[in-house]
């Protein structure tokens, strides 16, 4: 299977938005889409994995600069979504490791995500520990 990994573009608007949608259904217009991808360029990229000019993965990496501990990086890994007809191929794994890759070279001291309690142990086997609680406060 010959894929590639690239950044989210303006022009992925379409495919983004199908492959997010196997997830959780969302709705957006392409102009929001387009602003938002713009605003949030500066601390995160949304990386995604292309085959046969169709995204079939996607992964958000957003950085967050610490004062607390020198003013060093830290990376948040958020929304790895593998098209559900590729998944169970490794890609999950090879696009983890591509953002765990990324933090690294950002210089980032650590690199956390939350997920499902179901998704422990595919997380463990690429290095994550669990550490702690997640809490929440939702507003919507």
């Amino acid at each position: 299977m010959e894929y590639k990994i690239r950044a989210l573009t303006d022009s992925d608007y379409t495919n983004y938005l199908q492959l997010i949608n196997q997830f959780r259904p969302t709705t957006f217009t392409e102009e929001d889409y387009k602003t938002i991808l713009h605003q949030i360029h500066d601390m995160s990229t949304i990386w995604v994995i292309e085959y046969n000019n169709e995204l079939i993965g996607t992964a958000t990496i957003m950085y967050e600069y610490k004062f607390i501990r020198n003013i060093v990086k830290l990376a948040h890994v958020e929304d790895i979504c593998i098209d559900h007809r590729y998944r169970n191929k490794g890609l999950g794994t090879i696009l983890l490791k591509f953002v765990v890759n990324e933090a690294t070279n950002q210089q980032c001291y650590k690199i956390i995500l939350d997920c499902d309690e179901k998704l422990e142990h595919f997380y463990n086997k690429s290095g994550f520990k669990k550490n702690g609680i997640q809490m929440a406060n939702y507003f919507i």
